[in-house]
């Protein structure tokens, strides 16, 4: 006998409509998705779309077992350095239906846990939006006073800098431009495009950096406090410009190569 399979042609699509009320999340997942690949016929052909429509209603009414409003975490990354990202599942059902549970809010302090969770990612990242006010040391609450903000990029570093109103304080990474960069040389970089501008003085400069050495992030840090000076009068341009601090140095080591010491030195030729 030989064996039957589906044709496109063949295939007749249903629509089902479940009710997510009380149900838990992982099995009702799976159960709609062997709905969605046609798996609950006998016809189910593993090369071919013939699953049925699905529609799911009370989807804010979906049930967890254990901690896992607080504790089940979906990651993503955004594919450039320090962009790893996440989320709790309890912040996602806020979020995305403005949802709350009674019973998981007469736990204290679940909701702040879960908002904890959302803005912050247990590992170190570099994020391209605003992210918790506390990790920053600006003027206000809350960052409820005006700062500038600029992104610097060298080698394999990133630094995002804001410039808040001040007397020229310099923080990196929550410690002192003296203490986080040994070297005087690496400390002058960092103030060269404030010089430039005539602005020493004027604005306290806080600092995130990650990647790359020393050298590679105080370059990153350069450009960044160039560019956020730009935010603040875009009349600087000319002179940042005239200094260098506003180009992009694409400069790394090569990679090293197979069967080459380095990049390009090779070993010593023998003939025999």
């Amino acid at each position: 006998m030989k064996t039957y399979n589906t044709t496109k042609e063949e295939i007749q699509r249903e629509w089902f409509v479940v009710d997510a009320d009380g149900q838990t999340l992982g099995r009702l997942a799976s159960r709609v998705a062997a709905i969605l690949r046609g798996k609950h016929k006998p016809t189910f052909t593993p090369w071919l779309d013939c699953g049925d429509f699905v529609i799911i209603v009370n989807a804010e009414k979906i049930k967890v077992t254990g901690n896992r409003m607080a504790d089940k975490v979906y990651y993503r990354h955004s594919g450039y350095i320090g962009g790893l990202k996440s989320i709790t599942f309890g912040s996602t059902l806020i979020a995305c239906l403005g949802w709350r549970c009674a019973a998981c809010c007469l736990t204290i302090g679940w909701a702040a846990r879960c908002s904890r969770s959302s803005r912050c990612t247990p590992v170190a990242s570099i994020r391209t939006r605003r992210s918790n006010p506390k990790s920053w040391h600006c003027k206000g609450d809350g960052m409820a006073g005006e700062y500038f903000e600029g992104v610097g990029r060298r080698k394999t570093s990133v630094a995002r800098v804001r410039l808040t109103p001040g007397n020229g304080t310099i923080v990196i990474n929550d410690k002192p431009a003296d203490e986080y960069f040994g070297r005087e040389v690496d400390r002058t970089m960092l103030t060269r495009p404030l010089a430039a501008t005539g602005t020493q003085g004027r604005y306290d400069v806080s600092v995130k950096v990650l990647g790359g050495g020393v050298t590679g992030q105080a370059a990153a840090v350069q450009m960044g406090v160039a560019r956020a000076l730009l935010s603040v009068d875009a009349g600087f341009r000319p002179a940042l410009r005239q200094g260098g601090f506003l180009t992009r140095d694409a400069r790394a080591k090569e990679r090293k190569k197979p069967g080459l010491k380095r990049a390009r030195k090779a070993p010593q030729y023998t003939k025999r």
